[in-house]
């Protein structure tokens, strides 16, 4: 018995994603056609979307791992200079070092981050600084 189970496992979680998919294609076929019947243009199905690019998303994501990094790194130093300020030796351990760099470069990151998307989203309506 304890073979079937994985095997029933796996099948009960693909029938639940093929329900969620089938449900949700009928459902939005009969969305459709009830507007179709209510006199809504067939065209509303298939208008262009307003995709917005993914540069400003991606360039967020490198920015917070780039900060996240040199926080870690930061912190790492920071730590060594209080043991050696101190004279603890490298027994003793000041993780606040490693959290107020992090967040300090991920904030700092992040702020960029949202300073060049509003520069994107300006050069994308044509607008100058």
């Amino acid at each position: 018995m304890d073979d079937i189970a994985p095997a029933l496992i796996g099948l009960a979680f693909l029938a639940t994603i093929f329900g969620i998919i089938y449900f949700y294609l009928i459902y939005r076929n009969k969305e459709r056609m009830a507007l179709i019947e209510s006199g809504a243009d067939a065209d509303l199905f298939y208008a262009k979307k307003n995709k917005k690019k993914t540069t400003p998303f991606v360039l967020s994501i490198g920015l917070v791992s780039i900060g996240l990094a040199i926080g870690i790194t930061l912190g790492f130093l920071l730590e060594k200079l209080i043991q050696l300020m101190e004279n603890t030796g490298p027994r003793a351990e000041y993780p606040q070092a490693y959290f107020a760099m992090i967040f300090l470069f991920v904030g700092l990151a992040l702020v960029k981050s949202y300073q060049l998307s509003r520069k994107y989203d300006k050069e994308d309506n044509g607008e100058k600084e």
